[in-house]
């Protein structure tokens, strides 16, 4: 594997990003601008977080360490060395259920919100979307009611799946999982109404330099496009080609 370079020996970019070849003869490219996004995706998740925990200010003060271990002290009550039971009982039920009620208060607070918190970062990724906002025929929320069951939050971060359950890879970095935005792609391009679901437009699309579905049988892709892949990469296009899947245009 290495880095692709000019005649000046300098590294060949696309679309602003590095180019390696690997052993295949592949050409793949790094992206530079990962920090930055990263960077963007978590200043959003921050915001999101401080609202949240504004909002459980309300449950402040409420130990709930301090609270488990009063319900065990309270167990632990040695009732014959009191002189009436019946109110020893009585005061141990009553403390039992004021902490219980504000544990499953703050328990339930806590997963509201967090739950609404993992759906507006979800919801931001669909509506922030350049994919969906360029390539994408139908309307935004039919598109994310498709294929919103891939996405989910762990760690923080939406990450994607495909329709196996298993996680998505890049087709274009190697070894790394697909970003939101090549995912969206990934599930649009696979799915069997991916002709109704994406713009025919001719070379659109996001990395692949193919446009959406055409009524007219295949997608297009710019020759100009077809010209920049690797001998490998426009073999797989030419096939394509001879079965209608894809046409070129000038």
């Amino acid at each position: 594997m290495s880095w692709k370079l000019d005649e000046n020996n300098n590294i060949v970019l696309k679309d602003g990003d590095p180019v390696y070849v690997d052993a295949n003869g592949v050409e793949k490219t790094v992206g530079v601008d990962t920090i930055a996004r990263l960077n963007n995706e978590a200043k959003e998740h921050r915001i999101a977080k401080e609202d949240a925990l504004a909002k459980l200010k309300a449950y402040e003060g409420i130990d709930a360490q301090k609270a488990r271990e009063a319900l065990e002290t309270v167990a632990k009550l040695d009732a014959s060395k009191l002189i009436d039971t019946g109110e020893v009982d009585k005061l141990k039920s009553q403390i039992t259920q004021q902490f219980q009620t504000q544990i499953d208060e703050k328990n339930n607070a806590y997963n509201d919100l967090k739950s609404k918190y993992e759906n507006m970062i979800v919801d931001n990724a669909f509506s922030n979307s350049d994919f969906i906002r360029n390539n994408v025929a139908v309307p935004t929320d039919m598109f994310e009611a498709k294929f919103r069951s891939n996405f989910k939050v762990e760690n923080g971060d939406v990450v994607a799946y495909g329709y196996d359950g298993s996680r998505l890879m890049s087709k274009t970095r190697a070894g790394e999982y697909a970003t939101v935005e090549e995912a969206m792609q990934i599930l649009a391009e696979s799915h069997p109404q991916k002709d109704i679901i994406l713009k025919a437009n001719p070379g659109s699309g996001s990395g692949s330099g193919t446009g959406g579905g055409s009524a007219g049988g295949g997608r297009y892709m710019k020759r100009s496009d077809f010209e920049k892949l690797s001998p490998v990469q426009q073999a797989d296009i030419a096939n394509k080609m001879r079965k209608g899947e894809i046409q070129l245009t000038d």
